[in-house]
């Protein structure tokens, strides 16, 4: 498991500016098991998603998200997951730890919600080692 400290305030670039869409919810188009419950999940950790572009499954994706927590937006439930994109964790900060005024100014793209249904979605390190094992014996 990976784990990303806060960063300081020297080290931010700011918060990116707003966009028209709101937060991405979860589509993929082929599902590769991984992280099934949410007690697998530590806020602050990083995960991964593992899925192929194409019905062959001959084009894998592996996309890496910061996880933040649980019932984090305003109007979302207890059971709406919140990850943030790791290369919007670095640059911008943990969108948890920004004030109100960097949090509107924020890039919503940045953040992927998914309710617990779709946690096994997400694969932590080892299980994404799996993963990839089992994509290179059968690519032969």
């Amino acid at each position: 498991m990976i784990c990303l400290g806060p960063r300081g305030a020297a080290e931010s670039v700011g918060p990116r500016p707003l966009s028209a869409v709101v937060v991405r919810p979860l589509n993929f188009t082929v599902r590769s098991p991984g992280v099934t419950s949410a007690s697998r999940l530590t806020p602050g950790c990083v995960y991964f998603t593992f899925d192929f572009l194409d019905e062959a499954m001959r084009l894998p994706a592996i996309q890496s998200y910061v996880y933040l927590g649980a019932g984090l937006l305003p109007g979302s439930d207890a059971g709406t997951h919140v990850f943030q994109t790791v290369e919007s964790f670095h640059s911008d900060g943990n969108w948890k730890a920004l004030d109100e005024r960097a949090r509107e100014a924020f890039d919503r793209n940045c953040l992927l919600t998914c309710d617990a249904e779709n946690l096994e979605l997400f694969s932590d390190a080892e299980e994404l080692q799996g993963h990839l094992a089992k994509y290179a014996k059968e690519a032969r």
